[in-house]
């Protein structure tokens, strides 16, 4: 009768420390808004880099990255709110040397490229960069 009872103890207590796990991790922000968007320069598709979400204030978002795809496209999520935006060309061979796109440096950092999205808690689609 003990050799059933112990594993049977164990059993239980695993039943009862897993309950009301659901494997999904809350945040004190809420949720995570979908933005997809597309990247171009002078009207021609960016296909290698990252479009980088900065939250204008750090308290209320965190930084989330989107990479480009093969039709200048790209998809990310961030918690609601307003970010400033970057797109950083691909590193290539040697970290510091960036190259594989064409985007002027300016757009490299979120103070210099003066982009800027409002993201609400319905995401935004259509987040597209046309740069010049």
């Amino acid at each position: 009768m003990r050799s059933v009872r112990r594993p049977v103890t164990l059993l239980l207590a695993l039943l009862i420390g897993t309950a009301g796990c659901s494997g999904e991790t809350k945040s004190r922000l809420g949720a995570r808004a979908v933005v997809k968007g597309k990247v171009t320069l002078n009207n021609v598709p960016q296909t290698k880099g990252t479009v980088v979400f900065y939250p204008v204030d750090p308290t209320k978002g965190d930084e989330q990255t989107g990479t480009l795809g093969a039709n200048g496209e790209y998809v990310t999520s961030v918690f609601p709110g307003k970010y400033k935006v970057a797109v950083e060309p691909e590193y290539i061979k040697s970290p510091g040397l960036k190259g594989g796109m064409n985007i002027p440096n300016k757009y490299w950092k979120p103070d210099t490229s003066g982009l800027e999205i409002e993201v609400p808690s319905s995401g935004k689609e259509g987040a597209d960069w046309p740069l010049k």
